[in-house]
């Protein structure tokens, strides 16, 4: 006895299983950075793969072409509509580190080097202000060309800017 199978389903099976697998989730869609990280969206936001958060892929100095200080850095962020989104916010220092990295080669607004991967815009500042503050005065912010955490005066913007993000 010779046994039929039926394969009439499966066409249909995989091509349901393929377009669920394509449309199913946000990592899914964009480009990659070159170490799997960083998920390019295509729609102004990055998503990093080891903290869950989304960054903007042009911090405010790429974008506007100037420096901000810090009230002017929350204002800005306040107004950010990108990838559709609005609830941007200014991040934490603990947050900004996480994207520095050393190994990594960009350039800022001058040509220097900044350590945050390719995928995120070059042209950018070279330090970014975090949403902490240091007393009555001053704000923290993270040196993108060595790592260094510092603090200045709210009201300088000294060549800085900020890089909106995103739970």
């Amino acid at each position: 006895m010779t046994k039929k199978y039926s394969y009439g389903l499966s066409i249909p099976l995989m091509s349901v299983l393929f377009l669920s697998l394509s449309f199913s989730g946000e990592a899914l869609k964009g480009k990659y950075s070159a170490d799997k990280r960083y998920v390019d969206h295509e729609d102004g936001t990055i998503t990093d793969s080891q903290t869950n958060l989304m960054w903007v892929k042009e911090d405010s100095y790429s974008d506007i072409g100037k420096c901000l200080d810090w009230n002017a850095s929350w204002s800005y962020v306040n107004w950010l509509s990108t990838g559709g989104y609005t609830d941007w916010r200014v991040p934490t220092v603990r947050e900004l580190e996480t994207i520095y990295e050393k190994s990594k080669i960009n350039k800022d607004y001058s040509g220097d080097i900044t350590h945050i991967d390719l995928i995120f815009a070059s042209g950018g500042a070279y330090s970014y202000w975090s949403s902490e503050t240091a007393g009555a005065c001053c704000a923290r912010y993270v040196y993108f060309t060595n790592g260094s955490i510092d603090e200045s005066f709210r009201d300088t913007c000294l060549y800085k800017g900020v890089r909106a993000v995103r739970r």
